[in-house]
């Protein structure tokens, strides 16, 4: 297995797995949106293979002489989540039918928690969704679940949490909640796809989670002393203001465990904590 077809490689997490992959002696042909994009890919050593998520026609070409396939593509405006996870859907879908009773494999983005609900209630579990169900009809098929994916430039959900902050001037937390969040550093995230790739089974869903338990109040301390602002909680009626798309994502628990990934494939997370590049934040 040496030629990998990757989606949303110019991205945040997508370059990083890329040149962990490169690193690792494979081919990489990256899904680049534009020459701009694709310029990205060749500096870096992968080829370009020119489409999008719209065009799922040449997503479909570009995996048909590969030996693997990582999708980490997704539509983050959140104005539009919901949608942007039923589209992720049946771009699975589409890409598990091209792959299906080949034994190449498709591995799948999405939340480390979101299997353990449906679509109804977290839009983002429409891709586990997919996933199992492309494995069920004979694709190998497997999930890497997303906690917060972090370095010192982006966050995951918390860099809008610290835009939000900074706009305000104002870094809040829900009163009276206690709900904590997992994380996980850029590179053991990329890492752990080339190990899921290299030994993950198939119909397994396998956690990206460093760290777990980090407590959002800590969080938004955090984000308030790097960017020397005051922190305080807001009511769940204030947090729609003050939050907007994101007041949702505020109130949960978004925790998970990467126990299993550890065990199961010898992941072994390196990297900085959350806390620690919160508190290391390059800002603009």
């Amino acid at each position: 297995m040496k030629r990998i077809f990757v989606t949303g490689a110019t991205g945040f997490l997508g370059q990083a797995i890329v040149k962990n992959l490169l690193d690792n002696h494979y081919d990489i042909v990256g899904l680049a949106r534009n020459e701009s994009s694709a310029a990205i890919l060749e500096s870096l050593g992968a080829t370009a293979h020119i489409g999008s998520l719209q065009g799922i026609d040449s997503i479909l070409a570009g995996i048909k002489d590969v030996d693997a396939v990582i999708h980490t593509a997704f539509n983050h405006d959140f104005a539009t989540y919901k949608q942007n996870c039923e589209d992720d859907r049946h771009i699975i879908l589409a890409m598990g039918k091209a792959l299906n009773n080949t034994s190449r494999p498709l591995i799948v983005t999405s939340g480390a928690w979101a299997i353990e609900s449906h679509s109804e209630q977290f839009p983002r579990a429409a891709s586990d969704e997919a996933a199992l169900a492309c494995h069920k009809n004979g694709t190998n098929c497997m999930i890497v679940g997303l906690s917060q994916v972090h370095d010192t430039h982006k966050f995951g959900l918390i860099s809008p949490m610290l835009e939000i902050a900074q706009s305000k001037q104002v870094s809040a937390y829900i009163e009276n909640t206690n709900n904590k969040w997992a994380a996980v550093h850029l590179s053991d995230a990329a890492n752990l796809y080339r190990l899921v790739l290299e030994n993950g089974q198939s119909g397994h869903k396998y956690i990206a989670a460093g760290e777990e338990n980090i407590p959002f109040k800590s969080i938004m301390q955090t984000i308030g002393d790097r960017l020397n602002i005051p922190t305080h909680a807001i009511t769940k009626e204030e947090a729609r203001d003050h939050f907007g798309h994101y007041a949702h994502f505020a109130e949960l628990s978004l925790n998970a465990s990467g126990e299993e990934s550890k065990k199961k494939l010898g992941w072994e997370p390196k990297g900085a904590s959350l806390l620690n590049d919160i508190s290391n934040a390059v800002l603009s």
